[in-house]
């Protein structure tokens, strides 16, 4: 697995702006950034799925490490407001559902793995898969080594 790399990382999305010190701990530096950006409960609740993927993983035998990375950064988006996020995704580029525009809660998902990607620097794939399908889910499940972290939720 690529390590995530030590420096700064900036994002600006719809007026939002986003700093990570990337300190080479992905799941340290989400939790600082969730908090720093005043939203504990986000924080607390991802510290939970992270505990919970983790334990899956063990259970399941598939790598703890990146279920944890997954739990972690599963909702990472909670510092966008709802009423920013299709604005934030067609700024990023995300394809966005009708049923998105409706809801638009459900493209959290697509939200946290761009920025997991693009401001964490998570480079890893089955987490950045974990992260984008673990609300709505896909028709069929790769033979990801953490589809268990799709039922953490």
């Amino acid at each position: 697995m690529k390590q995530h790399q030590k420096g700064e990382s900036l994002m600006n999305i719809e007026g939002i702006e986003m700093e990570v010190r990337c300190t080479g701990d992905v799941c340290s530096d989400a939790l600082e950034f969730l908090r720093r950006h005043n939203h504990e409960k986000t924080a607390e609740h991802s510290i939970r799925v992270k505990q919970a993927a983790e334990r899956l993983a063990n259970r399941f035998h598939v790598p703890a490490q990146k279920a944890g990375i997954a739990g972690m950064m599963h909702d990472i988006r909670g510092v966008i407001p709802n009423e920013k996020r299709i604005a934030a995704a067609e700024a990023l580029g995300i394809d966005i559902l009708p049923e998105e525009r409706i809801f638009p809660m459900i493209i959290h998902q697509k939200l946290s793995k761009v920025m997991a990607r693009d401001l964490f620097q998570v480079a890893d794939e089955d987490i950045l898969n974990a992260i984008e399908c673990h609300t709505t889910l896909k028709k069929i499940l790769p033979s990801s080594t953490l589809s268990c972290f799709q039922r953490t939720k």
